[in-house]
Formats: structure tokens, sequence, C-alpha cells
């Protein structure tokens, strides 16, 4: 698996998550935000964990999900897996049943964060 989207400087981690909205061709939505404090500034990444949400790698989630929904040779259950995960450690809905009537392609440039 590849390293997920580099991170500028200044981008918040709910800017990151509005990025790899835009790289979703099917309607895609936020569904749950990383925590701020009371100022609006971030809350830290917990200490002695590496966990970091959205996940670091969740561009490449997305392309997965995308790729084995496309292939639709028995890769649904696939699809479907990479779709809950992009849910829970993105925060971001996909609806991949929407590609009933639409060909959906992913966009090949990456997301630049």
């Amino acid at each position: 698996m590849g390293q997920g989207p580099s991170k500028a400087i200044g981008l918040t981690r709910s800017q990151r998550q509005d990025e790899l909205v835009k790289i979703c061709p099917l309607p895609a939505r936020v569904i749950r935000r990383p925590k701020t404090n009371a100022d609006g500034s971030e809350i830290e990444s917990i200490p002695n964990c590496d966990f970091e949400f959205p996940d670091a790698n969740c561009e490449e989630w997305i392309k997965m999900m995308y790729e084995s929904h496309q292939a639709m040779s028995g890769s649904e259950n696939l699809a479907a897996a990479y779709q809950d995960i992009v849910k829970h450690c993105c925060g971001i809905e996909v609806d991949l049943q929407a590609s009933e009537n639409v060909s959906a392609k992913l966009p090949t440039n990456s997301v630049q964060q």
C-alpha cells in the first residue's frame, strides 16, 4: 500500500477530509469530523498512539474502494469492505449504489494537502 497524501503545513485534519471528498466521483459526504478544542484548534493526537483521523491512508483506501467497485467481477464484497474502512477510518460515506446509473472513474490526480 502506498503512502497517504502529503500534508501541507496549515491544512487541518478537517480540511484534509474535505479534500478527500473532492476526489470521490460518486456522491460522498463527511459524516464525522476530527475533534477540536473549545477554541476551535485541533486536539493533538492521542499520546502513544499512531492513529490519525482521518487515517493517513484515506486516499489509498478511497482509490482501492473505487477500483474494486469498478471491477464488478465478484469484488462487490471487497468494495463494501473498503467502503466500511473509508466510513470508519476517514469519516466519509460514499454512495456506491449511485454508480448503477453513472459510469464513475476515479480522477488520476492525487489530493495535494
